[in-house]
Formats: structure tokens, C-alpha cells, sequence
């Protein structure tokens, strides 16, 4: 139940920042089944997430997603990036990685990797702020 709210609650805010900013947001998080089983985490905005996948190294999480951008063309899109991670009980291990800027071709899908920056995140999400 507390998971529930927390992920209600995080969505939420998503939303919001997405209401009060340009652009669009694409959100996934490391424990859904789309990413359990390999497919679409998320999609919007000619952006599609996929193949998110985690390992332990070390004792520390490790995140892998791939984004592609699918709009018809040669369109670039502009996107940041982030990611957020969480312990076992659902609440933010801090250290989040600051926005980063990408370039996305149509014809380049490219990993985003990124490293918990602590032994206690078990979850991860993925935020994606799509620009034009």
C-alpha cells in the first residue's frame, strides 16, 4: 500500500512539473513489467523507452534503457534526462543524477547508463524531459 501511494505520489509530480514547464515527460521505473519482460517501458512525443534493464555490481545498482526516437524523418529531438533511485521501502536513496542533454537521431537509438550513488537503492526510474 505505502509503494502505491509513493509511486501515485511521484507520478503526480511528474505530471505537475509537466503542466508548469515546455516540453514533454516520459517516466519509467526499473520494477514495471514492461521492463521486467524486455518491451516498451514508455513512449510520447516520437520517444520510446526500452529494454530497461538493472544489475548489482558490487552491491550498487546499475541502470540501462535504450531511447529511440521515432518520428518520421530526419528530426532530431532534443530530449534531458535523469535518473532517480530508491530503497527498498520506496523512498529516494538521494544523489539523484542532475539532467543531462541529449541529442537524439532518428536513425541512433542510444543507451542511457546510469549508477545508483549508494549501496541502498534497489529501484530505479528513469525521467525523461523531452524538449522539441
Amino acid at each position: 500500500m505505502k509503494r502505491s501511494l509513493l509511486w501515485a505520489f511521484i507520478v503526480t509530480c511528474v505530471v505537475a512539473l509537466a503542466a508548469c514547464t515546455t516540453g514533454a515527460y516520459l517516466s519509467a521505473a526499473s520494477n514495471s513489467d514492461a521492463a521486467i519482460t524486455g518491451g516498451v517501458v514508455a513512449s510520447g512525443q516520437d520517444i520510446s523507452l526500452t529494454n530497461f534493464k538493472t544489475r548489482m555490481v558490487g552491491g550498487v545498482m546499475n541502470a540501462v534503457v535504450t531511447v529511440t526516437n521515432t518520428s518520421m524523418g530526419s528530426s532530431t529531438k532534443n530530449i534531458s534526462y535523469k535518473f532517480t533511485w530508491f530503497d527498498k521501502d520506496g523512498f529516494p536513496t538521494g544523489g539523484d543524477t542532475p539532467w543531462q542533454p541529449l541529442s537524439v537521431a532518428t536513425t541512433n537509438p542510444q543507451q542511457l547508463v546510469g549508477v545508483a550513488p549508494n549501496t541502498q537503492a534497489v529501484l530505479c526510474r528513469i525521467n525523461i524531459h523531452i524538449m522539441n
